[in-house]
């Protein structure tokens, strides 16, 4: 598996002048590999009868619950949400108009797998699961907030010099911060399961250290300052 070396750049995009003051923007950026993935899972059932489909996403549920214990995966790791029911509507062609076939439920679950080579083991086991779909898996890095701390003070760092030199530029000296407006960009990366990762993990023929590739999370931080001026 290759990793991502991180990295930080930083630029200055636009800077405006007026009467005493500067207004300077900048941005720092940092790329982090992904040391978690969050998978997000929906049981859903139909049936003739709502006990029926109740019964079928209980049954799941508790295979599912069975497949998360034996992959180690903690219960703070685990969140269980929507579950929902009903009459299950679906449009008949001849009638042309909704019409109920039988009755669903469904509920959703979503858990953190700590250990990103284990994503093919994980798959494999999921994909036994009939009623139990994958809906997505989020590439997410637990040290987002302390990379966003830290690229605040790079940025402000970055501005601050580059007020001088323009303050420098126009035989003025920079003054103290009159105004600090920040921005953070964190888009986490999400798989989606392929046909053919299916096809290979429900036919073995997946490797066991065939997984994913990690996605790089890109974190940017952006700031605009305006500083005070005075003459030299």
């Amino acid at each position: 598996m290759k990793f991502i070396t991180p990295f930080l750049f930083l630029l200055s995009f636009f800077h405006a002048i007026t009467a005493g003051e500067i207004t300077v923007s900048t941005t720092a950026s940092k790329s982090l590999v992904p040391n978690y993935l969050e998978w997000s899972l929906q049981i859903k059932s139909i049936k003739p009868s709502l006990d029926e489909s109740q019964a079928e996403v209980v049954e799941q549920l508790n295979a599912l619950i069975k497949v998360l214990d034996e992959l180690n995966i903690a219960a703070e790791d685990r969140a269980m949400q929507h579950f929902l029911h009903g009459k299950n509507m679906v449009y008949d062609n001849k009638a042309r108009k909704q019409v109920q076939d039988g009755f669903y439920s469904s509920r959703n679950l979503q858990f953190k797998l700590r250990d990103t080579k284990a994503y093919t083991t994980v798959l494999k086991k999921l994909l036994v699961l009939d009623e139990v779909t994958i809906q997505r898996v989020n590439f997410k890095s637990s040290h987002v907030e302390a990379t966003k701390e830290s690229l605040l003070i790079e940025a402000l760092k970055a501005s601050k010099i580059k007020g001088e030199k323009m303050a420098n530029a126009l035989d003025m000296s920079l003054g103290k911060p009159l105004l600090i407006n920040e921005g953070l960009h964190y888009n986490p990366k999400s798989y989606q399961l392929s046909h053919s990762d299916a096809f290979a993990a429900r036919t073995s023929s997946l490797s066991e250290d065939n997984s994913t590739a990690l996605q790089a999370i890109q974190v940017d931080v952006s700031v605009t300052v305006v500083y005070e001026t005075t003459g030299k």
